[in-house]
């Protein structure tokens, strides 16, 4: 038996998962990764501990599937990294996907709601978010993932239409929390996003089983990214490297 192997380093709780190459949902089998371990050591145990308990040799692997951004620096590299070594020495194809898509999935899956307009959201730092959005009718705007403001996102929101038309989803809405926790933005922004529908439990943080799901369909349609073009992508600089751009 063949098996997608996934892998999720995104963010603070990582995961992996297996699915069989029927692309039966109920062939998946997962596990989370320790929180007080960084991702660096407990990545490779744990996909040997989930490869054990299901009866699977490292050789069963016949495709790599992982989130490449946007996320934490350090967790997308190890996951990328890990990717392309196991990769390279099966010798099997690599599906990359996008953070912010996976959440979405999982909205449409846990949460079902066309009506409105979904945003999916992750905490930047530095007073941003990371943000990607879909109409009502499931359609991705030109913009695509990318880093914003706080208040030039809830800016972007007022622009599309009163508030019931939203729901917010991801970890990032713990952030958004924050912000609007200081009186003077609560003043501004409170009284318009209160017919917002929040998403923001543990259920609409990325999760290895729907990368195992979305990797897998592209699996059978064969979009896999080159081995050596991988890469994690952080749709912007370290603050280091913002530092240094300011300073030149």
């Amino acid at each position: 038996m063949s098996v997608l192997l996934a892998l999720e380093t995104s963010g603070k709780s990582g995961s992996v998962a297996i699915i069989d190459r029927s692309g039966d949902p109920a062939s998946v089998q997962s596990a989370v990764l320790p929180d007080d371990i960084g991702s660096g050591q407990s990545l490779a145990p744990a996909i040997r501990r989930l490869l054990d308990q299901n009866g699977l040799a490292t050789s069963q692997i016949g495709c790599m599937a992982l989130l490449t951004g946007p996320g934490s620096f350090t967790g997308l590299r190890v996951g990328v990294a890990t990717a392309k070594a196991m990769a390279y020495g099966l010798g099997c194809p690599i599906v990359e996907l996008d953070t912010l898509d996976a959440i979405h999935r999982q909205c449409d899956e846990l949460d079902p709601d066309p009506s409105r307009w979904t945003h999916v959201l992750l905490d930047a730092f530095r007073g941003q978010l990371f943000w990607k959005g879909w109409g009502p009718d499931g359609s991705t705007p030109p913009s695509g993932t990318q880093a914003i403001d706080i208040e030039e996102f809830l800016m972007a929101l007022q622009r599309v239409g009163v508030s019931e038309q939203h729901r917010l989803a991801g970890p990032g809405c713990e952030r958004l929390r924050r912000f609007l926790a200081n009186e003077e933005d609560m003043d501004k922004w409170g009284e318009w996003l209160t017919g917002v529908h929040w998403l923001e439990d543990i259920r609409f943080s990325p999760q290895a089983a729907t990368v195992a799901k979305m990797g897998w369909e592209k699996w059978v349609r064969g979009e896999f990214t080159e081995l050596f073009a991988l890469l994690p992508h952080y749709y912007r600089g370290s603050a280091a490297e913002e530092k240094k751009k300011k300073l030149s």
